[in-house]
């Protein structure tokens, strides 16, 4: 392998056209793949999804193994050794959480977006319907991350200092082998705020997806507690349909404080921020990108206080937490916002509207890491 020139194997054939964040960190890699002008080739292994071959790109789809689960499994354990190494490829690259084990030759690294086998904030039980997923990815699927890890020689890739440390805490990987690659949020170069008007309500936006982990439940507890004069001046924003609140959380009726806008898209989320406090009760995540949202346009946040969310927040002062559990802190505060905060629209301006975020470049990290070790 000549040390400026590479060939990549990626494997993400776990990736459905609507898996939301890692469908788009895949998404960027394949753009950074095939905007790439030097000799470097790619090989993507995928399932149904729409990238196509181009002049350094091949894209190999296999929506049986998409649909199998129990296939997956047979690839990463037994076949896809042998299925790789006749691609003959400088490096291979799994974004799926699991390692390739028998991998011997070939270099590997594995993109680790998977909090749920190693948080400790909550154990699922396969025995409540509505947990069950979640019991299953945490400790079936969960085990067979951690087996892959253990019994493969492999780099891991992570988006937290937190992941990195339950790895090493679990003995799955050595420090000098895991990399946090953080995620960004492109600089906005200029913001500027505006007093809302009092007769305005305040605004509390939850962006999220219809996960039990990502708590909506504790938010309609708190605001159950809730005086009736407080009531009057909320209006609590979720990205979810009727019937996904009503699935989470078993209520019989949408409270009228509450506004449900479905899937909305970066520009959306962006506008509705900017005039909203930035309410984050969930309990697991990767790292919390609408935290790094909200402090790139300056928004208040309450946020659950849990390891990965306070390292997401950072040194950023305006926020407070609240224990996900204890809906009545969720509804002090909320209180407190609507009697002692004078509201403001935080509105930033770029080259392009709403907030571009994304991840280090997988691609170039991996790439700058093989440099590094074929110099020593």
């Amino acid at each position: 392998m000549e040390s400026d020139v590479m060939e990549f194997f990626i494997n993400d054939v776990a990736v459905k056209r609507d898996s939301g964040g890692v469908y788009t960190v895949l998404e960027s890699v394949y753009k950074s793949a095939s905007a790439n002008n030097g000799a470097d080739s790619y090989t993507f292994l995928l399932g149904d999804v729409a990238f196509n071959d181009n002049h350094n790109v091949k894209v190999i789809k296999n929506v049986a193994m998409q649909k199998s689960y129990l296939r997956r499994i047979f690839f990463d354990w037994f076949s896809g050794a042998a299925i790789i190494s006749k691609s003959k490829p400088d490096v291979y690259i799994s974004m799926q959480n699991t390692a390739q084990i028998g991998l011997k030759k070939i270099p590997q690294f594995t993109y680790l977006h998977q909090p749920l086998p190693f948080q400790r904030t909550k154990k699922f039980s396969i025995f409540k319907k509505k947990e069950r997923k979640m019991a299953f990815y945490q400790y079936v699927v969960g085990a067979l991350i951690k087996g892959s890890l253990k019994f493969s020689n492999t780099k891991v890739i992570v988006q937290s200092q937190w992941l990195k440390n339950e790895l090493v805490v679990r003995g799955l990987a050595k420090p000098n082998d895991i990399f946090v690659s953080f995620p960004k949020v492109k600089k906005i170069s200029q913001i500027y705020q505006e007093q809302i008007v009092e007769t305005e309500k305040v605004v509390f936006f939850f962006p999220s997806t219809a996960m039990v982990y990502k708590n909506h439940k504790v938010i309609l507890e708190a605001l159950s507690l809730l005086p009736k004069d407080i009531k009057r001046k909320i209006q609590i924003i979720f990205t979810l349909t009727e019937s996904e609140l009503i699935n989470l959380t078993e209520i019989k009726s949408i409270p009228e404080e509450i506004v449900l806008t479905g899937r909305v898209n970066k520009q959306e989320v962006a506008e509705i921020l900017s005039r909203s406090i930035l309410i984050f009760p969930s309990y697991i995540e990767t790292f919390g990108l609408p935290i790094l949202e909200g402090k790139q346009i300056e928004r208040p946040l309450i946020v659950a206080d849990v390891p990965v969310l306070r390292e997401s927040v950072s040194d950023y002062e305006d926020v407070q937490y609240f224990n996900p559990f204890d809906s009545r802190h969720l509804a002090n505060i909320i209180s407190d916002f609507v009697k002692n905060r004078t509201i403001t629209r935080s509105v930033g301006f770029d080259e392009e509207s709403g907030i571009n975020t994304k991840l280090d470049n997988l691609l170039t990290l991996v790439k700058g890491e093989m440099s590094r070790h074929a110099k020593n």
